[in-house]
């Protein structure tokens, strides 16, 4: 799949009669009205396959040899209680020598998004988060056209080509999708779902629930993480087999709308209020297989405890300079999880910090 971006500076549009401007064609929909919410030409970070297996890998995986393997070095850290715990050292080993790759079980709440391909196969297809030990959220792009008796969460995974890990992970089948009522899938407003779940998670050191922030959070001049098993680049042909982790600005949605309509979006396009910015920075981005994945902030005076900030969504690229990722707003999602939490029965304090 090859994406063309293409980047157009400000500049003052040709009138051509009463409250109308020369545009070009792709700005303005069928009934010739300029497009402002991006419907059409964003690009949403969801894996994409070949058409063919590949040396009967499953697909998105391709038959590569392995580099060295960092050496890791055994560790033993307690596990607290409650929510947004990472394990920044890992958990029973540490990687060393390693760039934008993630401890084992360095973030528990991490989860990946399966579906079923055939009797005995499953590919990756997204990212999500543990709200509690039943439920999971995720963007909605990422399962709204999926039939739900072929979808399965994986808890507690980390290298996907490797099993013999320190601590196994832990599939479950996913019994219901709740899809937000206002999710538009031309421009990812309220891009979110909740996967609720066949049997309950066990919690421990290795899968464990993120915090949630308040509808009125504000993350300003933060940095902080998405995660994932994304591309880290739009042109590479494989996905990365360890969870990556990187480290982003917080983008004002002022300056991220203003970036935005210096690329193909245009310069009427307009940023809805559920969604956020991260990112600008050059090779540093979520990309192609992160959808739905997790982008999460520490909570004040916690360094080590985080809550979810967002979810992504879509970008113009990854890791183009000036040119922010976009996720789902989390705070403008906050009293719709509650909402279903409680119409579902299930306890908000696996969320709670």
């Amino acid at each position: 799949m090859m994406i063309i971006i293409l980047y157009r500076m400000a500049k003052q549009e040709k009138s051509c009669g009463l409250n109308k401007v020369c545009s070009e064609r792709y700005l303005c929909d069928d009934d010739n009205n300029i497009i402002q919410d991006g419907h059409g030409l964003i690009n949403y970070r969801q894996a994409v396959f070949a058409e063919k297996d590949n040396g009967g890998c499953v697909l998105p995986q391709v038959c590569c040899t392995l580099p060295q393997q960092p050496k890791p070095l055994h560790v033993e850290q307690p596990t607290p209680e409650g929510c947004g715990y990472s394990n920044p050292k890992g958990l029973q080993l540490t990687l060393v020598e390693t760039t934008n790759e993630a401890q084992f079980a360095e973030f528990p709440w991490v989860v990946m998004i399966l579906e079923q391909i055939d009797s005995i196969s499953s590919r990756s297809i997204g990212g999500g988060s543990l709200l509690a030990p039943t439920v999971v959220l995720t963007a909605a792009h990422i399962v709204d056209s999926k039939d739900v008796s072929h979808l399965t969460i994986r808890a507690g995974e980390w290298n996907t080509v490797n099993e013999a890990e320190p601590r196994p992970h832990v599939n479950r089948q996913v019994s219901k999708r709740i899809i937000h009522p206002a999710f538009n899938w031309l421009n990812s407003n309220y891009d979110a779902a909740l996967l609720l779940l066949r049997i309950p998670l066990k919690l421990g050191a290795n899968i464990g629930t993120v915090c949630l922030p308040p509808p009125a959070a504000q993350f300003s001049n933060q940095r902080c993480l998405v995660m994932g098993w994304g591309k880290k680049r739009n042109r590479d042909l494989w996905y990365p087999n360890i969870l990556k982790k990187i480290s982003l600005p917080i983008v004002a949605a002022d300056q991220c709308q203003s970036m935005l309509r210096n690329t193909q979006l245009g310069q009427f396009f307009n940023l809805h209020e559920s969604l956020l910015c991260a990112g600008g920075e050059k090779d540093k981005d979520a990309c192609l297989g992160d959808g739905g994945g997790p982008l999460v902030c520490s909570l004040p005076n916690q360094p080590d405890r985080y809550q979810l900030a967002g979810l992504v969504a879509w970008g113009m690229g990854c890791g183009v300079e000036n040119v922010p990722g976009v996720y789902a707003s989390v705070p403008k999602l906050r009293d719709w999880i509650d909402e279903q939490f409680h119409l579902n029965r299930i306890s908000k304090e696996f969320y709670t910090a």
